[in-house]
């Protein structure tokens, strides 16, 4: 499993207070799951979103790849910015704004994967190796359909 944190850069848009309405969450979850999506070119039946935590101005989300490919495509994405750039529009056009700067991070366990992103089969093993300690949240249940 792996945890991707994101939170805004701007001061006018927090996410966290955002995905507290439960109308902006659902606007927020399926911008995440369609910008996912697209940049992994990815149906969403290899990936599984475990848990979204809402913390101090950050949505982290827990999330678990179940084929490597997938969870390779992911991490080269997210290297080259295609998944940021992908999340940013996803949001604008969801929640109806000019502009949703974004930054994010991932982490498996306590290792923060940005400082090795360039180390793609270290990433992969830290990845593969996590195994998940939850089952999909009702919440994600709920929400996800």
């Amino acid at each position: 499993t792996l945890f991707r944190s994101t939170e805004s850069t701007s001061e006018k848009v927090v996410l966290s207070s955002l995905y507290k309405n439960s109308e902006q969450k659902l606007r927020i979850f399926k911008a995440v799951k369609l910008a996912l999506s697209k940049s992994t070119m990815d149906d969403m039946n290899t990936v599984e979103f475990l848990k979204v935590y809402n913390s101090d101005h950050r949505l982290i989300l827990q999330l678990k790849f179940c084929d490597r490919e997938i969870c390779r495509r992911f991490l080269q994405n997210y290297r080259e910015g295609q998944l940021q750039r992908e999340l940013q529009n996803q949001l604008q056009v969801s929640l109806s704004l000019l502009a949703v700067p974004i930054q994010m991070v991932l982490k498996v366990g306590c290792e923060t994967l940005d400082h090795i992103i360039n180390d793609e089969e270290r990433c992969l093993q830290y990845i593969c190796k996590e195994k998940p300690d939850r089952l999909p949240d009702e919440e994600i249940a709920e929400i996800g359909r």
